[in-house]
């Protein structure tokens, strides 16, 4: 089985994150994962990006994360695939599909309604996570769940087992009810008290973020349920 995680922030585009994207591969490739896929906080969400850039240089900028994890990735043979996560104040959402030139040429995305977009992204063959969809946090002011417009519901974020573990059974619920796909991801947003180990196994080793969540669609991957390391919290 191929270890990969699915979910994770870089210091170069996530303005939570504070560890940056080599010394982040670096970590992952140590810990024996076979791939990471970097979905940094797009400019809805908690970006480090400057917003009076013009869009492409904001592009620019947004894609550094990835491609520092990429270059490390080559380096020490960890595959590094590109996806965002696209967020409207409520809920979360992982892209896996997008790539530099799509963000640069869809410069309209911020201005949609999040189902709107959802169909958008889907319209491409994208495939959309609705990732911790019960998570109650300060910066959230409530929980959209749209399931008729997701490939798939994260129903293990291994951030939050210290300190809202029940969001993860609401999920894990929530995806039984309209019988919807399911993933897991660590959320990681630095090398160190935030690294859970999370992810998915893959019987087959992945090519893409697209073809993860191709994966996912057709309920090929096993979920990781790491344990809370000792002393640690968020």
């Amino acid at each position: 089985m191929f270890r990969y995680e699915t979910h994770m922030h870089t210091a170069e585009a996530s303005a939570c994150s504070n560890s940056p994207a080599a010394d982040l591969a670096e970590k992952y490739k140590s810990e024996g994962y076979d791939g990471i896929i970097i979905t940094d906080h797009f400019f809805n969400g908690n970006t480090c990006i400057d917003k009076s850039l013009p869009w492409k240089e904001r592009v620019e900028a947004y894609c550094k994360g990835y491609e520092h994890a990429k270059k490390k990735g080559d380096e020490i043979d960890l595959d590094v695939f590109f996806g965002m996560e696209y967020g409207d104040g409520t809920s979360d959402f992982l892209i896996y599909g997008p790539d530099k030139d799509w963000l640069k040429e869809n410069d309209h995305i911020l201005d949609m309604e999040v189902t709107a977009f959802l169909e958008y992204a889907r319209s491409f063959g994208f495939v959309c996570i609705q990732a911790h969809p019960f998570r109650q946090a300060a910066y959230t002011r409530g929980t959209v769940h749209c399931p008729k417009f997701v490939d798939g519901i994260e129903i293990f974020n291994a951030s939050q087992i210290t300190w809202d573990p029940a969001a993860n059974d609401h999920a894990e619920i929530y995806a039984s009810w309209y019988d919807l796909p399911v993933t897991g991801g660590s959320d990681t947003h630095n090398t160190t008290d935030r690294f859970y180990a999370g992810g998915v196994l893959c019987p087959r080793r992945l090519t893409s973020s697209l073809d993860y969540g191709n994966a996912v669609r057709a309920r090929e991957v096993e979920v990781i349920r790491p344990s809370v390391p000792s002393g640690s919290s968020r």
